[in-house]
């Protein structure tokens, strides 16, 4: 059974440490987001989500530290069997995926790396590139202080990005 490395907010925030650790130091790796929208109900999910999770762990690319997501879709809940890692926040931002690539519909597995480019989870060749590419990319200086704990486990954080206001989309999505 897998789970997703991380949840809501904490997406954001994780992405924004890894960039403000890579602008303190030149030589770290280049942060990279990798999207996977995924269900323990879908047959064909299970391989991409070790994919994903190998490529997260080992980090293959030189120079280039990917932050593998999994995002579980709740619309392989069916007939009383519900995915325990699904959440209807990831199928709205799958939706949202789907109106800016202008697909026909939401479908699993599918990757998306950096928010520019959307693949089908089992071409790796593929994957590997636009991982690469985006890399490549311009990015906005994102940094984070941590706050304080609100006492209820959850920890909270200052997210500044430089240049956020002035930014043409889609920079700024």
């Amino acid at each position: 059974m897998s789970s997703p490395r991380l949840k809501g907010g904490i997406i954001v925030a994780s992405a924004a440490l890894a960039y403000a650790h890579r602008t303190n130091d030149t030589t770290a790796p280049v942060p990279v987001i990798v999207e996977l929208f995924t269900s323990e109900g879908c047959s064909s999910c299970p391989p991409v989500d070790t994919f994903l999770r190998k490529v997260d762990t080992l980090q293959p690319i030189k120079g280039v530290e990917v932050i593998g997501i999994e995002e579980h879709v709740d619309y392989w809940n069916q007939d009383g069997w519900v995915d325990p890692y699904s959440g209807l926040q990831w199928t709205a931002r799958q939706e949202a995926y789907v109106m800016k690539f202008k697909d026909k519909s939401a479908f699993t597995p599918q990757l998306i790396v950096a928010g520019d480019k959307e693949m089908l989870g089992a071409n790796t060749a593929a994957i590997f590139n636009a991982i690469r590419t985006a890399a490549e990319q311009e990015n906005m200086q994102v940094t984070v202080q941590p706050g304080a704990a609100d006492g209820n486990d959850a920890q909270q954080f200052t997210i500044h990005v430089a240049g956020a206001a002035s930014a043409k989309p889609p920079k700024a999505d």
